[in-house]
């Protein structure tokens, strides 16, 4: 997260984004996603850490993860989810992002991950109908059948 916030201020002055105006952090993350993805993610990780107003932070929080997984980049997802100081548990990181990485690991044929993914989610984030895609779970039962 450090990193991802030193490259966001470089980023922000460069293009002289005010801290605090976290619409005009949020669109310039979006404009700069297909011209430059790593300061995209670095605007989007900023603000899910430092933006003043919680659905800006959890926008951020989808948005960023939206991006790596579309990059192929779940491994730094997890990574900076799992092993940050910012969420100590993971109740601590927020639904939409569970979401992903416990579908990410049903993926990887892990139950067990996906279900401390989804320990105590109560209903799927804002736009999803909460359904896993739970063919990998049906592959690990059933092999002869997949």
């Amino acid at each position: 997260w450090q990193s991802c916030t030193e490259l966001a201020q470089v980023t922000g002055n460069r293009e002289r984004l005010l801290v605090g105006d976290d619409e005009a952090w949020r669109d310039k993350a979006g404009k700069l996603a297909r011209s430059d993805a790593v300061s995209s993610r670095a605007l989007y990780g900023f603000l899910a850490i430092r933006a003043g107003v919680n659905a800006v932070r959890d926008i951020a929080h989808q948005r960023l993860t939206d991006a790596l997984f579309a990059d192929s980049k779940q491994a730094v997802a997890r990574a900076i989810y799992a092993r940050s100081a910012h969420f100590k548990a993971p109740g601590a990181i927020p639904d939409s992002v569970r979401y992903q990485l416990a579908n990410e690991a049903l993926m990887a044929h892990d139950v067990r991950q996906a279900a401390i993914w989804m320990k105590d989610l109560r209903r799927p984030p804002a736009g999803e109908d909460g359904l896993l895609d739970v063919r990998p779970l049906r592959c690990t039962a059933f092999p002869n059948r997949c």
